[in-house]
């Protein structure tokens, strides 16, 4: 009867988004746009892919003229052990090091991974010293204020990870503490910045709903708060960020 009840709920949820303005396709297909775009910009090119652990979803966009390498990098080295899609594993935690040589890679890229990071002013810092002039920095991950991120952040980073997995299993990041370090538009745009960095696309992505869908009156209340968010422009209080940068040239 419950599971009755709550598949009810997901099929209306599931019709009523699709008639929503600001809903775009899944927040990760957006990122894989992206990849697929710039992937292949730089023939015999080196894609560093920060907490690549178990695979890398981009794999097959490369063409195979272009002789692009993927170097995952992880803190788990039992995740890339399972890794079969790339071309070389790295163990390091990139709070500490990116231990990649000045000027020696061509892109970094990460999906739901800033959010974890507890100094992204550091972590930009870092890549953009891996970086060559012109290097691509994408990555896509969810907002501070998101509605499912101040939930996390409501009961701490000791609990707030076990709450989210417990109500939002298919938030794959739930497992790790997240510190939402500057993870809002005007932080990242300011970090961009203060790190040479050329803004491609900074999109915002307003819709998160679905995290509520097993109940009806709680997916209504998101969509009007989230609706409210996309009709103000309010840029800060997106629930996800693309970020498509490039490095500018050092000065000489």
């Amino acid at each position: 009867m419950i599971r009755k009840f709550f598949g009810w709920n997901k099929k209306i949820c599931a019709a009523l988004q699709e008639h929503l303005p600001y809903r775009k396709k899944h927040f990760r297909l957006h990122y894989l746009d992206a990849m697929r775009e710039y992937i292949n910009s730089f023939p015999g090119g080196r894609v560093v892919d920060i907490g690549g652990g178990e695979e890398c979803p981009f794999t097959n966009f490369r063409d195979p003229t272009a002789d692009v390498k993927i170097i995952a990098v992880d803190i788990l080295p039992e995740a890339l052990e399972k890794n079969q899609d790339v071309d070389e594993k790295v163990v390091a935690d990139v709070e500490v090091e990116l231990p990649f040589p000045d000027s020696s890679v061509d892109m970094v890229t990460s999906r739901t991974v800033l959010e974890h990071l507890k100094d992204n002013d550091a972590f930009f810092a870092k890549s953009a010293r891996i970086l060559k002039d012109g290097g691509y920095f994408i990555h896509i991950f969810p907002t501070k204020y998101a509605l499912f991120s101040m939930l996390n952040q409501l009961f701490g980073t000791k609990f707030g990870p076990k709450v989210l997995f417990f109500f939002f299993p298919e938030n794959s990041g739930a497992g790790f503490p997240a510190y939402y370090d500057k993870c809002t538009y005007s932080g990242m745009k300011k970090l961009l910045d203060k790190h040479g960095f050329e803004i491609v696309n900074l999109e915002c992505m307003f819709y998160q709903s679905w995290y509520f869908a097993f109940f009806l009156p709680l997916f209504l209340v998101s969509v009007a708060y989230e609706w409210l968010m996309y009709l103000l422009g309010a840029r800060d209080l997106c629930a996800y960020l693309l970020i498509i940068a490039r490095k500018r040239p050092t000065p000489k």
